[in-house]
């Protein structure tokens, strides 16, 4: 068989009984059975079994079955060229801490200064435009973009500042949307928000299993910025940018 590469727009996580890819361009999730990850590593170039998983694991067929290639790739997750590929390396992110998040009470007693509001404004209306034109890629790229410049150019601000500036952030976007049910939204305003000021903070999009539930959350280093930590611990990283 052919060899076959990651594609650009694939991101995958090792979870109990298996792996699980997202296509980031078609925004679908696919699951690879642990009895077929065998053959990823026979036929994927650079594929190495991802920490999480056991040599238990992956026990059972000792070829896999061909057909769980052939709809990877007809699913855009594996490519048969390498122009359009990436290494296949898991994420490897930690959250151990979480940003007090203050209640909605205590936003309204503290001073308000909205004189970020039109960064804010800017940052929603671009990743309002990008998800409605369905272009993650477009949104992920950019969000890449200016994370790498930004620590090119030394903008490793204070985690003190980061922090002033994403409370800002959670009292201003009261003003625009309700981050309730929409934590992929939220955490991609916040990200482009802070990646503005010059900070460097990643997104990062996690998968829980039993049952199957996907959610995005921001951190800087590994204390998360905008959500608790009981409700991002549950989830394996998946992306991270």
């Amino acid at each position: 068989m052919a060899q076959l590469f990651l594609s650009r727009d694939a991101y995958f996580c090792p979870m109990d009984d298996g792996l699980v890819f997202l296509n980031l361009a078609t925004g679908k999730y696919l699951a690879v059975h642990s009895a077929d990850i065998r053959i990823l590593q026979a036929n994927v170039v650079g594929w190495t079994q991802p920490s999480g998983l056991s040599n238990s694991t992956c026990e059972g067929n000792e070829s896999g079955d061909p057909a769980v290639l052939d709809a990877l790739v007809a699913e855009g997750v594996l490519s048969r060229t390498a122009n359009i590929s990436k290494p296949p390396t898991p994420v490897q992110i930690r959250t151990t801490d979480a940003l007090p998040i203050p209640t909605h009470a205590e936003f309204h007693v503290r001073e308000r200064k909205y004189s970020h509001f039109p960064c804010l404004f800017a940052s929603f209306a671009y990743v309002s435009l990008s998800i409605r034109r369905s272009d993650m890629h477009g949104i992920v790229t950019r969000l890449a973009s200016l994370k790498a410049k930004n620590v090119a150019a030394g903008r490793r601000l204070s985690r003190n500042d980061l922090f002033s500036m994403t409370l800002r952030f959670l009292r201003m976007r009261q003003l625009l949307y309700t981050a309730r049910e929409a934590c992929l939204f939220d955490s991609l305003v916040l990200t482009h928000y802070l990646l503005r000021h010059r900070f460097v903070p990643t997104f990062v999009i996690g998968i829980a299993t039993k049952p199957f539930c996907a959610h995005a959350w921001v951190q800087y280093d590994d204390c998360v910025l905008n959500d608790a930590l009981d409700n991002v611990q549950p989830h394996t990283p998946l992306l991270a940018i």
